[in-house]
């Protein structure tokens, strides 16, 4: 699984070496080849465990091995930071900026005058709208759909609540599309009740718990599943359980989130005592090779809708 991962992202980093040669949509401010070619970098937050420990570390490597050089910054997930981080790559020397957006809308005023400026900009697993910029990602579609398969056959029927990423990054509607497409039948069927969905505001973990306790303490903690897309665990096993209306039906309080390895699929936690499973944590599993990394140009798609009520009702 790794070894997947990192070859995906030396296929990007090829891509933005590449781009150092000239071919972007306006005219280059001068060729660039081997050690002339700096690549910087805008993260968006370099404290999430991926970037720091995978992402950066391949990229870094596959543009020093193409003969380029690699310089970045890091947003620390302010918006108004990372606009100008651009700009401070581009003082630096960068022939080619690779931008992870914090904020797709707010970043492309930014994105926009470097293009402007002959800097080739390529926007890295997150959607940035400008028909000039590169978009390279996973299929993120195919990680909901996998997300999807993975919990459906570890909880087939219950009550599910989807926790997904921020609303401004479209891999929030890409990823709740493909968990949509898998689990439609068994909601129209009844099987799954859909009692909650949020967006995670700037994918803080913090807000991810918040919404969850909202969304237990609503639904008197029956839950059964949850798809998460946050980078981070939201604390749901933390709280407290709050008063069942019908002790009769109660369940056992320790309605654990249980999460696996970065590279794994979720796993069932051990039954509670009613013999229903708690909920369980589906993280993005690794991708084949095939689709691994995609380059997308089109807009954002739209989200497929899902119903908050029990099936049969809209």
């Amino acid at each position: 699984m790794v070894i997947r991962k990192v070859a995906a992202l030396i296929g990007a980093a090829a891509v933005v070496v590449a781009a150092c040669g000239g071919g972007a949509t306006a005219e280059p401010s001068g060729p660039a080849a081997g050690g002339d070619c700096v690549v910087g970098v805008s993260w968006n937050n370099y404290q999430e465990e991926r970037w720091a420990k995978w992402d950066e570390p391949a990229l870094k490597a596959a543009i020093e091995a193409g003969g380029g050089s690699y310089i970045s910054n890091d947003a620390a997930s302010s918006e108004e930071k990372q606009a100008s981080n651009v700009e401070n790559l581009i003082s630096q020397g960068a022939k080619v900026v690779v931008v992870l957006a914090q904020n797709g809308e707010a970043i492309k005023p930014a994105v926009a005058a470097a293009i402007g400026d002959g800097i080739p900009v390529i926007a890295y697993d997150r959607l940035i709208e400008d028909p000039k910029a590169l978009y390279i990602t996973f299929d993120n579609v195919e990680v909901g759909r996998m997300q999807a398969r993975e919990i459906l056959k570890a909880m087939p029927k219950g009550n599910y609540v989807f926790i997904k990423g921020n609303q401004a990054d479209a891999n929030a509607d890409f990823l709740r599309g493909g968990q949509e497409e898998i689990l439609k039948d068994a909601i129209a069927a009844g099987d799954i009740v859909n009692v909650g969905e949020s967006y995670t505001d700037n994918w803080d973990p913090a807000v991810a718990q918040t919404n969850m306790e909202q969304i237990l303490t609503a639904n008197n903690n029956d839950v059964d599943a949850v798809v998460a897309r946050t980078t981070e665990r939201p604390a749901a096993s933390s709280r407290r359980s709050a008063p069942r209306a019908s002790p009769a039906r109660s369940r056992s309080p320790a309605r654990t989130a249980t999460r696996r390895p970065s590279t794994g699929l979720p796993r069932a936690s051990r039954p509670s005592r009613s013999g229903r499973t708690p909920a369980i944590w589906a993280p993005p599993p690794a991708l084949p090779p095939s689709r691994s990394a995609a380059i997308r140009t089109s807009p954002r798609s739209p989200t497929p809708s899902s119903s908050r009520a029990r099936a049969g009702t809209t």
